[in-house]
């Protein structure tokens, strides 16, 4: 009976450690997956606020007067939307490997930035006519971006975030002529 009880023993050990193992892989798993969404949502939420300086925060009965001559700033070009797109859905997929609170503020962005490219695509469609809403629908856009940034900024490492504001020179903002 004394080697079935030190068997048992053993073998509950070894179990005890293989769960404790897995857990630790887990937690160092999610740890990798956290820190490449904190790099990927540091980089579309540095693109997005780009978008944003670059006069998309001008007011929308502005704006709307602009698309109508021309285009959406320069710098928010259809690929740079694209390259936008691709990095949300990249980390969207990555998302169900994060940590609950990174991939919930992941799918956040990703919903806010779909909404918002939607309004924007809308409005450059309709702009010339008299379907255009005259900026209600850009405004909503602009707040969807801003929303979507915000919401990228809780995955973005704490470090990071650190390292960005004692760093961050600002930049002069450009208007839409």
């Amino acid at each position: 009976e004394f080697v079935n009880a030190i068997s048992t023993t053993v073998v509950a050990a070894f179990a005890v450690i293989q769960v404790c193992k897995l857990f630790l892989d887990d937690r160092a798993h999610r740890s990798r997956a956290d820190a490449k969404l904190s790099a990927q949502a540091y980089a579309l939420r540095r693109q997005m606020r780009g978008w944003l300086a670059d006069g998309l925060t001008l007011d929308a009965d502005m704006i709307i007067r602009a698309l109508r001559v021309t285009q959406i700033p320069d710098r928010v070009t259809t690929s740079e939307v694209r390259r936008a797109e691709d990095r949300i859905l990249e980390m969207v997929a990555t998302a169900p490997e994060a940590s609950s609170v990174v991939a919930s503020a992941i799918r956040t962005a990703y919903v806010l930035f779909y909404k918002a490219t939607t309004r924007i695509n809308y409005q450059l469609a309709y702009a010339s006519s008299t379907l255009s809403d005259d900026g209600k629908e850009l405004s909503g856009a602009f707040g969807d971006i801003k929303l979507a940034i915000d919401s990228l900024s809780v995955a973005v490492d704490p470090e990071l975030q650190a390292l960005e504001s004692k760093n961050d020179v600002a930049r002069p903002q450009r208007f839409l002529e």
